[in-house]
């Protein structure tokens, strides 16, 4: 498994066709998972990137915040909404026993 950084926004040297800041030039990844603070923001915005750049994405619903309950679910449905037009929505737990054995 291999984890990737990322920039909080694009820029001339970082633009949305690029991969990912920090992904190895060698990565085969083509799936992403997304966690962090804050749901509506942070996270949807590198979501979004991510799938701009052609990865299949998915937000993991536990493993997410946000200081507004209800920002959280609208952001979680805006991005999985009209059959995941930007990824997918897990649980952590559905996530960690869909990764392969390390």
């Amino acid at each position: 498994m291999t984890a990737v950084l990322k920039s909080p926004l694009s820029t001339p040297a970082n633009p949305p066709a690029s991969p990912p800041a920090g992904t190895p030039s060698n990565s085969r990844a083509s799936n992403l998972a997304f966690t962090g603070v804050t749901t509506e923001v942070c996270v949807q915005t590198s979501m979004r990137q991510a799938n701009d750049r052609g990865y299949v994405c998915a937000i993991v619903k536990d493993a997410t915040a946000s200081c507004f309950p209800e920002f959280k679910r609208v952001a979680l449905d805006m991005l999985t909404a009209q059959g995941a037009i930007v990824g997918w929505c897990c649980d952590s737990a559905v996530l960690l026993k869909a990764l392969p054995p390390a």
